[in-house]
């Protein structure tokens, strides 16, 4: 009876871990399609996904374009010999497995789904299931997240490798099986191709606190950790070498933006600047993670109530740190997809010490209230903790989600799919030479569509400088050819930058 009981209960977890796992994924695909129009609205996106193709081709880059320099694309190198993305190969590679199925919008919905298990993984093996359970729903319905996941940025994938590798991680330290270890470096590995920075910022305390746990066996567990870790970083800097020219420079170094690390006049300055962005992440993030009344990390502070588990709770505190930190230094701050996006990452270990947080408070007010009794019965408190949950998720869903779902619909990043759906409209061929003209920005809604060897068919859409249209036309010989002007206006620049309302949209055919 009792083992029956045991394996009811455990099938009613694992339905649960999954019944959210499947939401967040519904959810964040929904808004993928239905907000976002499936297409990438962010220039990075649209770079991710054109290096994606790329891969889905069976090639690292493609040979440079005729008239190269109307196909320029931020984060997109286009030189003498090359034409690729600029940055690591483990998103664009993730994404090509999308395109070849024709749905790369829905590859990071599933990989949040993933993430939510690996969330509640972590969560389990570091304290016990029903923590697990609240961190897998804390994560599943963050607004950051299911937003932050329906756009075509590689911070999903690099979420999800974080939360395994952080289960991974607790696992091999808790039975201190040094060949646990390596399925951990696979992880991280895979973390690292992905966003390199990002990767060594979170994990490297969580890495350093499991090979403190083997003690005098630790070489051997970091031997079996750089067995799984090794393939990812060979693949890594084989990649840099092929594409960039030199195994140790990355695509940043080869193409430098005018962001950088630690900037300023002088050591003050640089400490100065980097502090007053270290409060920009802490206040972004309280408004960003679940859109509660009051500022969203303070729902971290019964931490300070005694309880088990509070080294574990010092760990993932320093992990989600140290990617703040770290991100402080950069000399760049943008809220994009609801939130801090250098900071997503974090919502691994967020989200496991918010509910570590919750399950700290209920077990204290529990003892606050003593024993139950006839007016302190067992059901009147399941009673009091589904209202106490159901207050919890009425803001992310109810209150956050929606106003930002508004926000983001539309011309997000001056970017919309009402164009495409109006060149459908217009009859526009599908191998079409289409000259993109007006707002700048707005060529990021047609550079991933177009063909990845213009010169030998297939849709070309170039930006349009009307002294060239001849030259081009007889580059691109195509049965139709046409123009499309989209202006746009932002109307609020200083409190609203990413919002945009169009002006026009006008296709018009070129005979």
């Amino acid at each position: 009876m009792i083992a029956e009981r045991v394996l009811s209960a455990r099938t009613a977890d694992r339905l649960v871990l999954l019944g959210a796992a499947l939401l967040a994924a519904a959810a964040s695909g929904a808004i993928a399609l239905q907000v976002f129009g499936g297409i990438p609205h962010l220039t990075d996106g649209a770079a991710y996904l054109f290096q994606g193709r790329i891969f889905a081709g069976g090639r690292l880059a493609l040979d440079p374009p005729p008239a190269a320099e109307l196909f320029a694309h931020e984060n997109v190198v286009v030189d003498a010999d090359r034409w690729h993305s600029f940055y690591p190969f483990g998103w664009p590679a993730l994404l090509a497995v999308g395109v070849l199925a024709g749905r790369p919008w829905l590859v990071n919905p599933v990989l949040l789904g993933v993430a939510v298990l690996g969330v509640a993984r972590a969560g389990a093996r570091l304290y016990d299931r029903p923590t697990g359970r609240v961190a897998a729903l804390a994560l599943a319905v963050s607004p950051f997240a299911l937003i932050m996941s329906a756009s075509h940025l590689s911070h999903t994938a690099a979420l999800c490798a974080v939360a395994w590798c952080l289960a991974a991680l607790a696992g091999a330290a808790a039975d201190r099986r040094p060949r646990r270890m390596a399925l951990a470096g696979a992880l991280g590995g895979l973390a690292l191709a992905v966003r390199p920075f990002t990767a060594v910022l979170v994990l490297a305390i969580p890495v350093v606190a499991a090979l403190f746990r083997f003690r005098r066996r630790w070489p051997v567990a970091l031997g079996w950790a750089a067995i799984g870790f090794g393939p990812f970083l060979a693949a890594h800097l084989a990649y840099n070498a092929e594409v960039f020219g030199d195994a140790l420079i990355g695509g940043f170094a080869y193409s430098p933006q005018q962001y950088s690390f630690f900037p300023g006049e002088g050591v003050g300055d640089a400490v100065t600047a980097w502090l007053a962005r270290c409060g920009w992440y802490v206040g972004r993030l309280s408004e960003s993670l679940w859109g509660l009344p009051v500022p969203d990390l303070l729902l971290l502070a019964p931490l300070a109530l005694p309880g088990r588990g509070r080294g574990i709770d010092a760990l993932l505190l320093a992990s989600a740190a140290a990617l703040v930190l770290g991100y402080a230094a950069y000399d760049y701050l943008g809220i994009f997809y609801s939130g801090p996006r250098y900071a997503f990452e974090a919502l691994a270990p967020l989200s496991l010490l918010a509910a570590s947080s919750l399950q700290r408070a209920w077990a204290w007010l529990a003892g606050w209230a003593g024993s139950p009794g006839p007016d302190r019965s067992p059901p009147l408190r399941r009673a009091g903790g589904a209202l106490l949950a159901a207050g919890l998720l009425w803001f992310p869903l109810a209150e956050r989600l929606p106003a930002q779902v508004e926000r983001h619909a539309g011309w997000y990043l001056a970017v919309s799919p009402i164009p495409l759906e109006a060149a459908r409209r217009a009859g526009v061929a599908r191998d079409a030479l289409v000259f993109v003209a007006g707002t700048p920005w707005c060529y990021t809604i047609f550079f991933p569509r177009s063909s990845l060897e213009p010169a030998e068919g297939g849709p070309v859409y170039v930006r349009d400088v009307a002294p060239l249209r001849g030259a081009v036309r007889r580059i691109f010989p195509r049965a139709e050819t046409w123009i499309v002007e989209i202006v746009v206006r932002v109307p609020d620049p200083a409190g609203a930058p990413d919002v945009a309302v169009p002006v026009h949209v006008r296709w018009r055919r070129l005979d």
